[in-house]
This record gives structure tokens, sequence and C-alpha cells, in this order.
């Protein structure tokens, strides 16, 4: 038997209550199966705002998504997701112009925290389609995803 729609979104709700967005990759907030895979979502579901690495990559492989690193240059060199545009926390609030508005964005650094920063400013200034990539890079590298160098 298959859960209804409902009972994901508790159980997303109550593992972003009980683990955070910045949790261990090692939690099981963080492990690729406690979520449907984006793939599994119906088109018509708005996604949540925080996604796993699995979930971020099944969108990547749809396409029409666009990665923002908002970790430091030295950072982003060191490895990014593979075609992920570089704006530091820093500097985002003065490249607005940069982060498309008509297509999902999602942000990323290397634990979730400066990512979720990130997805709460552009929340300020309107942005709707934004979503924090949970775990950040530490997460997305020990999942086996694809490091850009």
């Amino acid at each position: 038997m298959r859960p209804h729609k409902s009972y994901w979104l508790l159980a997303l709700l109550g593992l972003l209550l009980l683990g955070g967005c910045a949790a261990p990759a090692a939690t099981p907030a963080l492990a690729p199966t406690a979520l449907p895979t984006a793939t599994s979502v119906p088109q018509a579901t708005p996604l949540p705002d925080d996604l796993t690495a699995q979930q971020v990559q099944a969108l990547r492989e749809q396409g029409g998504v666009v990665i923002v690193d908002v970790r430091q240059p030295e950072e982003y060199a060191a490895g990014h997701i593979p075609e992920a545009i570089l704006i530091p926390l820093g500097e985002l609030s003065s490249r607005w112009d940069e982060v498309p508005q008509d297509q999902p964005v999602i942000f990323v650094c290397r634990s979730g925290n400066r990512s979720r920063q990130a997805f709460e400013l552009a929340r300020q200034q309107g942005l709707t389609q934004i979503h924090n990539l949970l775990g950040g890079m530490s997460n997305w590298a020990s999942q086996g995803y694809e490091v850009e160098k």
C-alpha cells in the first residue's frame, strides 16, 4: 500500500523539526530513502523548501533548475556541483539580478547553514521557486554525486 501525500508532508515536517537543516550527513533526515525522490513527486505538488541530495540530482537530470553556490571562491574551486553558479552569501544582496526568478533555484553551501540564510534572503526578495540543499556539499559528496573542480 502506498502512503498518502499527507504522510510524506508530516514525515518531512517531523524530520526538519528533529534534525534541522544543518544535521550531519549520518542522520536519518539526510538518508536518500527518507523522502520521496523528486521524480516520484507529481508535478502539481510543490517541492519542499529543503531538498535532499537525491531530490536535487533528480531535478538536475530533469533540467530547468539553477544551482547557486553561496560559499567563498576558494571553497567553490575545491569542488562544486557541476554547472552551479557562484554567488558568495556576502555578495548576494548586490547580485539578485543574477538569480533567475523564472525557474527553480537551489542554494548550496558546505553544510546547509549559509544556503538556508540565502534561501531566507531570497524569500524576503519575493522569490518563490527557491530551495535549500540539506547538508550542503558535505552531504552531496558523501552521497557520491558528481563534484566538479
